[in-house]
């Protein structure tokens, strides 16, 4: 019975590749007119690449014949986001005209979601080495690959996630996120070394720090996920995107490995402000920092962490004052509240995004309301609340931060207690 079912699970998988190598050739026949299809036709391709993704998963062939497909696309078009047709965002709901677009829409994010786990990097190295989407340009953010890719880096972390205290809140039982100060380049495979302590329990890296699905957006601007996670399985890893991203360890609840060094070779450096208990950046160092290449920068205190462009901040001089607003403003919510100052998480984490989370603003773990345009020209010291501190902030985010905070309300009051926490600003 044993030989039957393994017969019949082969004979699936194989022809469940055979099935989307066949996309494929359809859509590569279409983009080099040798057999073009129909509106109709490339809307049913487009399903069924959604139907049939698992199959990346498994056969690198798909994954690099799936790259040549791209790549022939934005060779004739432009990349999306970046061409006449997508500039600016298109439709989910229409298609009439892009019909093209979603197909590749739908197959870059099939590769996103099912080729890049650590088994497929590991055995795979060749194969994705070099291999990207061409539309990171637009987002995250364009980045050249490493000049040195045997350079090793060092950076101390916190890898430890205290017990929460009191009344539950909305991240309790979510991993912990910590910034590296690294990047991944679109093309490039990094290779990280961290402490054994965290292998197999339950840590992991987060490559992208936009962890939001988008997929219920009615304008696609970007793919709709593009944060990758790799749990900590030896403590030597493989990591890369095909869009590029931040480096972030994910540390589960209650873990007590303390403060460790992480070491990571073949990635580029991104600004890192740090007002963390263990490693604060002066502001020499700050000087440095705010020039480094990668297309993201990051700013985290113990109650506080954001990310924004580096467009932004290239020339920007007071990281120091913007965290001690921060922080005293954070230490205000928890008194408020009638919380310890001293948290298992940032009491405020935010970030920028093309587009708003939601249909409204929402609480979350990254707030995530306040959008941009990559495309936009930015002096390097931009003039936006992130940047001049919290008592500056528009008005959702101390109402969305009073959600996140649970505070006790009657009935009635859902959308009026949480306003309370204006007084902080």
């Amino acid at each position: 019975m044993k030989f039957i079912v393994t017969i019949f699970l082969i004979s699936f998988s194989s022809a469940h590749a055979a099935g989307f190598e066949d996309l494929l050739e359809q859509l590569s026949d279409h983009l080099s007119n040798r057999e073009q299809l129909s509106a109709a036709e490339l809307s049913s391709l487009e399903s069924a690449i959604i139907n049939q993704a698992p199959a990346l998963a498994k056969d690198i062939r798909l994954v690099t014949k799936a790259f040549d497909v791209i790549a022939t696309y934005d060779k004739s078009n432009q990349p999306l986001f970046l061409n006449k047709k997508t500039s600016g965002g298109f439709s989910r709901k229409d298609r009439s005209g892009k019909e093209l677009e979603h197909v590749i829409f739908q197959l870059q994010q099939a590769i996103l979601d099912q080729a890049y786990h650590v088994g497929q990097i590991k055995d795979h190295y060749r194969e994705l080495n070099s291999r990207f989407f061409a539309c990171a340009d637009y987002f995250p953010g364009k980045v050249s690959r490493p000049k040195d890719p045997r350079k090793v880096y060092q950076r101390k972390i916190d890898a430890s996630q205290i017990p929460p205290s009191g009344s539950p809140l909305t991240t309790d039982d979510s991993p912990a996120r910590r910034c590296t100060g690294w990047y991944v380049a679109p093309g490039s495979i990094a290779e990280l070394k961290v402490p054994s302590a965290l292998v197999n329990k339950g840590y992991a890296i987060r490559v992208g720090a936009h962890s939001w699905d988008l997929k219920k957006k009615p304008v696609i601007k970007r793919l709709d996920r593009i944060s990758i996670v790799y749990p900590i399985e030896q403590d030597r890893i493989l990591i890369a995107h095909p869009l590029g991203g931040g480096i972030y360890l994910e540390v589960p609840p209650e873990a007590d490995a303390g403060i460790c060094d992480l070491y990571a070779r073949n990635i580029v450096e991104a600004p890192f402000y740090s007002a963390r208990s263990f490693h604060k950046t002066t502001l020499q160092e700050w000087k440095t920092e705010r020039s480094k290449p990668a297309p993201w920068a990051d700013f985290e205190s113990d109650k506080f962490m954001m990310q924004v462009p580096t467009s932004w901040i290239a020339r920007y001089n007071t990281p120091d004052t913007l965290t001690e607003d921060y922080d005293k403003c954070m230490d205000l919510v928890s008194e408020i509240t009638g919380r310890s100052k001293i948290r298992s998480k940032v009491v405020l984490y935010h970030q920028i995004d093309v587009i708003m989370r939601g249909s409204a603003f929402f609480p979350g773990y990254p707030h995530s309301n306040t959008n941009w345009n990559p495309l936009g020209q930015e002096n390097g010291n931009k003039d936006h609340w992130f940047l001049q501190g919290p008592q500056f902030a528009r008005h959702e985010l101390f109402h969305e931060m009073g959600h996140m905070e649970r505070i006790t309300k009657f009935k009635g009051e859902t959308e009026a207690l949480v306003n309370f926490l204006y007084l902080c600003s």
